[in-house]
């Protein structure tokens, strides 16, 4: 349906911010017949703006100075045909008797011009350019007759001159643009309502057919003859109603009668619902600044104007916004960067002819308590993605449709998405939405449309909007859309961590209320939807949890709504629906988890009202291997009608293997019992489960089993292995107890076919391949166990892989062992011989062919096209699938290849500096996206240049470099579990040609040089050995097994002017008793307090709160800055504190196993997320306990752990570039108590 919203971004790299001829992105364009006529785009010669622009000096003292009156200085004159100019330093009061003042060429005001409260007058005029202050103050009750009124008229772009400090900015002329209120360096003072006018509230109730009863909160704010709406009361965004106030009179102590000029449809009240009451909002105001009748409207700018105080207040802005031109909105704050303090709020923007209140490059802005009627595009928006810190609080946007003109693409704005208008447009989630009001939408209502875009794209090439934390969405309504109320569609939104959307609401919207759409960690907590088609539709998402929340189908409430209304029955509701398959193509296997329902309670599905209502619903849609990944967990969620169930669109569609582990058991009847499955109807799921348990529903396609759990268990085995493998799932206490299974191949990708078994709890789980009947064991087999989402599912030892049945004496076939000797290189068609298809697929909107290729017929050509993140490359694909058994740990593994970079523009030869670890400028790396035994990622950098080789810009470069896979410690467990490898870290603009690239096995650090096999003749001599540190006798230490280690009779190497006693303690306020603020932060899931210390007044406490990573704690935030000129290689630090855990649920002492490594038992770690000078990623962990030590539940324990420095080896280069701290992996129901934690350095000698 939304299709056409795919949006192209084009960079056009400026080096200083522009200020062309409208000082906005881009130029103008028109034609010779139009000239002077700024209502087409016009071409100008582009003028850069090298600063911004600054307060005037000589209005320093303005404040103190006496105002002049205007007529004295300026005289009587009704219209005026030059330009009045305010001086600098002088303060100007409107006097001008009025009724009407002309200035045909504008004001420029640059000192201060005041209209004092209570005086009238309508100016008419084509610019009023802001260099000083303008103030403007009107605080009669709202009657609709405003005492001041602006009416921006003409058809030709006017110019102001910048004066004083910011004579030189824009070249000396500054083009506003037609019919402009533009702020330059100044500040304007607006309020247009008597203090504390409610600008909208809830319908309280009715009386008759044209008066409502509000609170009394508008007595002596809104007026009679004011204008105000009332909001739709139905799905369709076009049933607002706009009247006048006649009368206002009390009714009772609390509330106010509206009477009005015309019978009214009668609206949902708050007698009616509290919940889902339409809205009144007041549209008239005091001040009015009005485009012309019969213009394209007028516009209102802050320009390049950071830390001034902006307040635009109690301002109606009519027919502003000119529809088709860049830059040119109702009220526009342009590239302002910080304006804390400065506040749009309750302003009235009505018929704009473009979008209402847009923040471009601007932070920190208040847009509260506005009203927005009947608007086009965009309304609330944010509009290039790198603005942050912005809040929109209580803002109501009615009627927001699509506009007929959409601003071009000029280059530097890329595609506009206007065409589907939303209410609020969201670009970068690091801003707040809090209490805001879509109330009727063409189109949508929320975007979030993560992108980044414009002339500062270049400079924001590592920020990735699609990941950042959402600062606050709070308590928002949304109703009466036609399209989407809030969707993620296309970009999705794939944060780190979870984010919390609470206690909002999405009622009669006529498609769909929520679509959450390739995104993951979301929380919808303390949600209602209510009469929406759809209420929430999950869209290639994963991790998506929905908590405390009540979804209503078809309300009684709605069906007077439509009897009132007089409409056709409205369509039947569906509540949640869902895939069953992974949302990302490029991701093998999930991992998270899929659709968390916590305490959701689903009511007016029934299907003897409409009978294909939906309360949750399997979809159609599969992807990838086309078997069940979302594996999904409910809580305490109720279905009021079994039938209201559906899996059969999932069902039809070839999805067989669907399960939701139910582990209160009270889906279908409300009442707590033994955790159970829904499932749907397949035989693949019943082959175990015990018949007399389960229900079945053929109608809807699904069974229900009490007292049944379900676990999942993927075997991978390499797409080129034989086709006719089978795998043969037994009970383990009854070998005739058998299902046969086939794989899964994926899509889009030759990945390794997929065999997925699901079984349930109660019995223990034998499996095995067959090959044609025959009993085989693959070689490079690869095996993933899923979450345990339901408390009694079958564990990981329930569920073997065999070689061989049990009871049989044949050997398996072929042998599951593998030789290191046999290992050999490991990328197949490494000359590339075979082409690329198969082999390698292009990431980062690149795309692969094949050319000329060293010494060969054929390599590989990655075409980059459009991309523009360096670490994106052309990537290798396991066609034949990778034998984990020869990446065992403690191998060193040699990578070769022949590269070449081309000039994607002119198709020559292109350069790189060897020895560069500056993005732009490095050569090609090898990447290394590596999964443990424990399933967490690493990522490493393989550089196979240095400083001293020279790079051929026509010809191939020989590329040689080497990695050791990790011994357990540092964040690394066990062996590799998965690996990606990917060519990367080349500049943008160039092209990449790959000829010869191989990984093979170069040295075992587990046998001597003469057992290891003799696979290349690159090793000469085995790597350097690793003494232990000396450790000190008085007491015992800790060191990981894992970190390069100094000699006992080396000291540290302490570079010149490196101070020890500087260098002794690294971590400030390490009792603290300063407490922890400035010190200490909480990047995500908990919280932060000073509690009553060990030895001190004074410990941190960190309240885990929502916490769901082990790797998530408190962090330090290093107040005082890192002196990474102690960090040098080899040093060895010491790490110590005192911890306690305390219960979050009891608020008692706890403890955890000092000597496990398993999460959720594990003590308190260090965690180190290091950067090196290649910008490498290095995580290391730090234990501080050992099996001798004992926890005490109740008391402080004391923390030992050392770290050093790495040297330089395959994944270290260089120096500590970034260091974060932070104290990690301790469970998730525990609080944290920290006190004298301490980072000192070691002196081994």
């Amino acid at each position: 349906m939304y299709s056409h919203l795919v949006l192209g971004l084009a960079i056009l790299f400026l080096g200083a911010s522009q200020c062309n001829s409208n000082l906005i992105r881009g130029n103008s364009s028109m034609s010779a017949s139009e000239a002077g006529d700024s209502e087409a785009l016009t071409t100008t010669i582009s003028r850069r703006l090298v600063e911004n622009f600054v307060p005037l000096r000589c209005n320093a003292a303005i404040g103190k100075a006496p105002c002049s009156s205007f007529v004295t200085m300026f005289g009587n004159g009704a219209v005026r045909s030059n330009r009045v100019i305010i001086p600098c330093g002088k303060c100007v009061t409107m006097d001008y008797p009025g009724p009407q003042l002309t200035l045909n060429d504008g004001i420029d005001i640059r000192g201060k011009l005041v209209f004092p409260d209570g005086y009238r007058l309508t100016v008419r005029t084509n610019l009023v350019s802001v260099q000083g202050e303008l103030e403007m103050r009107s605080s009669k009750p709202v009657d609709g007759n405003p005492d001041v009124r602006f009416v921006m008229q003409g058809t030709e772009s006017a110019s102001f001159a910048p004066i004083s400090s910011n004579a030189a900015k824009c070249g000396g002329n500054c083009d506003a643009g037609a019919r402009s209120i533009a702020v330059a360096g100044g500040k304007v003072n607006l309020n247009g309502l008597p203090t504390s006018t409610p600008t909208w509230l809830h319908v309280h109730d009715v009386i008759g057919s044209s008066a409502i009863v509000v609170s009394n909160s508008v007595r002596n704010k809104w007026g009679a003859g004011a204008t105000i709406v009332i909001t739709s009361e139905h799905q369709g965004y076009f049933g607002e109603q706009v009247r006048k106030i006649t009368s206002i009179s009390d009714v009772g102590s609390n509330s106010v009668r509206l009477n009005l000029d015309q019978p009214i449809n009668r609206p949902v009240t708050l007698r009616d619902s509290p919940d889902f009451a339409t809205e009144v909002a007041l549209l008239s105001r005091n001040i009015v600044f009005e485009g012309a009748p019969g213009t394209k409207g007028g516009h209102f700018w802050i320009m390049h104007t950071p830390r001034v105080r902006q307040r635009i207040e109690g301002v109606e802005l009519v027919n502003f916004g000119q529809e088709g031109l860049l830059g040119r909105y109702p009220v526009h704050f342009h590239m302002c960067g910080d304006v804390s303090g400065s506040v749009v709020v309750k302003n009235t923007i009505r018929n704009s002819n473009q979008r209402c209140v847009v923040v471009h490059g601007t932070n920190n802005l208040l847009v509260q308590e506005n009203v927005a009627y009947f608007t086009k595009g965009h309304c609330y928006m944010l509009e290039d993605g790198i603005e942050t810190g912005n809040q929109f609080v209580r803002n109501i946007g009615i009627r927001t449709v699509k506009p007929e003109i959409i601003i071009p693409n000029m280059g530097s704005n890329g595609k506009e998405s206007d065409m589907t208008a939303s209410t609020f447009w969201i670009t970068n989630a690091d801003n707040s939405w809090i209490g805001n009001v879509v109330a009727g939408s063409e189109a949508l209502g929320f975007w979030f449309e993560l992108l980044v875009r414009g002339n500062l794209a270049n400079e924001h090439q590592d920020f990735d909007p699609m990941m950042v934390p959402t600062r606050k969405f709070e308590g928002n309504v949304v109703h009466s859309v036609y399209g989407v109320g809030m969707t993620y569609y296309l970009s999705g939104y794939i944060p780190e961590t979870l984010q919390y959307f609470k206690n909002n609401k999405f009622f009669r919207n006529h498609h769909l209320a929520l679509r959450i759409h390739r995104a993951r960690n979301i929380v919808l907590t303390g949600n209602k939807f209510s009469d929406n088609r759809y209420a929430i539709r999950i869209d290639r998402d994963e991790e998506i949890h929905v908590t405390d929340t009540t979804i209503v189908g078809y309300s009684d409430l709605f069906k007077d709504v439509v009897r009132r209304n007089r409409f056709a029955q409205a369509p039947c509701a569906q509540g949640i629906s869902f895939q069953s398959t992974n949302p990302w193509k490029d991701k093998m296997d999930s991992e998270l988890n899929g659709v968390i329902l916590d305490k959701v309670r689903f009511s007016g599905f029934s299907n003897a009202v409409c009978s294909s209502s939906t309360a949750i619903e399997l979809d159609s849609r599969l992807d990838g291997y086309k078997s069940f990944e979302m594996f999904s967990q409910y809580s305490g969620a109720t279905v009021s009608d079994a039938n209201s169930i559906d899996f059969c669109r999932g069902k039809s569609a070839g999805a067989r293997d669907v399960y939701v582990s139910d582990t209160t058991g009270s889906l279908l009847d409300g009442v707590a019992s033994a955790p159970s499955t829904l499932m749907v109807n397949s035989p693949e799921l019943a082959s175990f489960v015990n018949p007399s348990a389960c229900t079945e529903n053929a109608a809807r396609c699904y069974t229900y089993c009490s007292n049944t759990c379900f676990r999942t268990v993927h075997y991978y085995v390499p797409v080129g292995q034989s086709r006719d493998y089978k795998l043969k799932v037994c009970d383990r206490k009854d070998a005739s107890d058998c299902t046969v299974l086939s794989g899964y191949v994926h899509s889009n990708h030759p990945w390794p076919r997929r065999f997925a078994v699901h079984v349930p709890s109660g019995r223990e789980y034998d499996t095995y391949f067959l090959d044609k009947g025959v009993p085989v064991y693959p070689t490079n087999v690869e095996i993933v166990f899923q979450e345990k989402l339901c408390p009694t599912a079958p564990d990981d030892d329930d569920i073997a892989l065999l070689y061989k049945a049990r009871g049989t004496t044949f050997p398996p076939t072929p042998s599951p062992t593998t030789a290191l000797a046999a290992c050999g290189n490991l990328i197949a068609n490494s000359d590339f011989e075979r082409g690329f298809n198969g082999y390698w697929d292009a990431q980062g909107a690149g795309t692969l062919s094949t050319t000329a290729g060293y010494e060969s017929a054929t390599a590989m050509y990655y075409a980059s096209g459009n991309r523009n993140r360096y670490w994106v490359g052309p990537s290798h694909q396991w066609r034949e699938g990778l034998d984990l058994k020869c990446l065992k740990q403690g191998t060193i593994w040699e990578f070769s290849a022949r590269l070449k970079l081309v000039d994607s523009k002119t198709g020559r030869g292109a350069s790189c500096d060897p020895g560069s670890s500056s993005g732009g400028e490095m050569c090609p790396q090898v990447q290394l996206i590596v999964r443990d035994q424990s399933w967490t990622q690493h990522s490493f950098r393989i550089s196979g240049f240095d400083g001293g080789d020279t790079w051929v810009a026509n010809g191939f470069n020989e590329f040689k470099g080497y990695w050791t896979i990790p011994a357990n410690g540092s964040g690394w467990q066990g062996g590799v579990a998965n690996m990606r490898v990917i060519l990367s870290e080349f500049p943008f603009g160039m092209d990449l040609v790959v000829d010869n690239f191989s990984m093979v096995l170069t040295f075992d650090t587990n046998k001597s040089l003469a057992q290891s096999p003799t696979l290349s003749p690159v090793l000469a001599v085995p790597p350097p050995t690793q003494a232990p540190i000396r450790i000190p006798t008085q007491a015992p230490v800790r060191i990981p097994a894992q970190a390069p280690i100094r000699t006992p009779n080396e000291s540290p190497l302490i570079g010149p002017g490196t101070d020890l006693n500087t260098c002794a303690k690294m971590i400030a306020n390490s009792n603290f008793d300063l407490g922890y603020e400035g010190y200490w932060s909480v990047p995500s899931g908990g919280s932060l307090s000073n509690k009553e210390g060990f030895s001190s007044s004074t410990s941190m406490y960190y309240d885990s709160g929502n916490r769901r990573r082990y790797w998530i704690g408190p962090e330090y935030k290093w107040p005082n800055g890192v002196d990474y000129g102690c960090l040098l290689q080899g040093t060895t630090w010491k790490f110590t504190a005192k911890f306690q855990l305390i219960d979050a649920a009891t608020g008692k002492g706890s403890s955890c196993s000092v000597n496990s490594s398993k999460e959720g038992e594990m003590c308190p770690r260090v965690r180190l997320t290091l950067r090196d000078d290649g910008w490498t990623l290095r995580n290391v962990r730090i234990d501080g306990f050992s099996a001798a030590d004992t926890w005490d539940a109740n008391g402080m324990n004391s923390f030992t752990g050392y770290w050093t420095v790495p040297e330089n080896g395959p994944d270290w280069q260089g120096r500590v570039r970034n260091i974060r701290l932070a104290i990690a992996d301790f469970p998730f129901d525990k609080n944290l108590v920290v006190d004298d934690f301490q980072m000192a350095f070691f002196n081994t000698n």
